[in-house]
């Protein structure tokens, strides 16, 4: 059983340097002190394992991108284990595709574990019952609706429009507002179990838009993989906000009101990052003229809010060493995430190396640039929570 332990957040409060900046935020922890949330060893080593987990997927997955071997199965839905059934492998890009769907079940795995042992450590029984019987039967209504495509006679859209997907979007829906209504209820650790369950179901459909990528490439065109690979920029993201949030020092008083300026900045780092982040999707994937010059230039603009962002964050005095190393870590990414995109930019410039297959520098280029484009945009995400920390604990 997962172990509850509950605190007055305000009980012992030090901030460092914006007590008298930020009052309000001082005076609302007061009046409502937040119930904390301690989790076992087992629960923060499991979602590191998640973590790790996520970032082998997004690294096998930017390299089926980067080798243009997306389509080397044809064939969608398969079992974990379809490339052992394999006789005689055709060519390598087999290999780096089902090595991707591999992982993919994997991290699937893991983040439902990561979820029900969340809600397993929600102190109403119902919900607690609840969630575990949605995650049960949107376990279920995935295999169905998977199982109902493959065995289709022909491939077509009629086939996925299936009782099994129908009742995957009815379940999906009812975990999504149950794990609403516990974030009203405020209970400790209500935030980890909603991003738990937006996970949960994230994971879900970024695997459905991977087999859908497969699927009805013939029928609609490739134009799905772009949603693919923009959509696990956020489940990424999830995997590494849980890791934090599950972590020890994620409810400790120190630092807990930021400055709404600062609070604001962060926020509007990430929406700008997911604006590049989709300019650079459809610059990867479909090399389009207008991505090719926004993708770019709204670089510059993140950058240019990341340095303000610092400016401001080591301005503040004493404390706050947490947010410190978070903005210090977004600004590192950022520079290495500059460096490597010019260096892409530069290679895909280059028309002698465009219309060439693609080499290991190449290829080692283009996947560190993508690489560290999530860690830019998780690490974005850490620093947004960590500044709206007063409301999210």
């Amino acid at each position: 059983m997962i172990s509850v332990r509950a605190r007055r957040v305000s009980e012992g409060l030090r901030i460092p340097s914006l007590t008298h900046r930020a009052p309000k935020d001082v005076m609302n922890l007061e009046r409502n002190p937040t119930l904390a949330m301690t989790y076992p060893p087992f629960v923060r080593a499991w979602s590191a394992l998640t973590c790790g987990v996520a970032f082998l997927t997004v690294l096998v997955g930017t390299l089926v991108t980067t080798f243009h071997v997306g389509m080397a199965d044809p064939l969608w839905p398969t079992a974990p284990w379809h490339l052992l059934l394999i006789e005689k492998v055709p060519n390598f890009g087999f290999y780096v595709e089902h090595t991707h769907r591999i992982v993919a079940y994997t991290i699937g795995a893991c983040i439902l574990v990561q979820t029900t042992m969340l809600w397993w450590s929600s102190p109403r029984l119902w919900r607690r019952l609840a969630a575990i019987g949605l995650i049960i039967a949107i376990g279920g209504a995935f295999s169905a609706a998977k199982r109902m495509v493959a065995v289709a006679p022909v491939r077509s859209i009629d086939a996925l429009l299936n009782p099994g997907f129908l009742a995957l979007a009815v379940f999906g829906l009812a975990f999504l507002i149950l794990a609403g209504s516990e974030i009203g209820a405020q209970v400790p650790g209500r935030w980890q179990r909603f991003l738990g369950t937006v996970a949960f179901l994230c994971v879900i459909v970024q695997g459905l838009l991977g087999g859908l990528r497969v699927y009805l490439n013939e029928l609609r065109g490739p134009e799905l993989q772009v949603a693919h690979g923009i959509f696990a920029q956020v489940v990424f993201a999830l995997p590494v906000l849980l890791l934090i949030m599950t972590g020890p020092h994620w409810n400790c008083g120190l630092e807990m009101p930021a400055e709404p300026p600062l609070r604001k900045l962060t926020a509007a780092t990430v929406v700008l990052l997911a604006v590049q982040i989709l300019f650079g999707g459809l610059l990867r994937h479909l090399s389009l003229p207008a991505a090719q010059r926004l993708h770019p230039m709204l670089a510059f603009a993140v950058a240019a809010l990341v340095a303000v962002i610092l400016v401001r964050m080591f301005a503040l005095g004493e404390g706050w060493a947490s947010m410190r190393r978070a903005a210090a870590l977004l600004g590192v990414l950022v520079a290495v995430q500059a460096v490597l995109g010019v260096e892409a930019w530069l290679r895909h410039a280059d028309v002698a190396l465009r219309f060439q297959p693609v080499g290991v520098a190449d290829a080692a280029v283009r996947s560190l640039h993508v690489l560290a484009g999530f860690g830019v945009f998780a690490a974005a995400a850490v620093l947004a929570a960590r500044a709206w920390k007063a409301k999210l604990i």
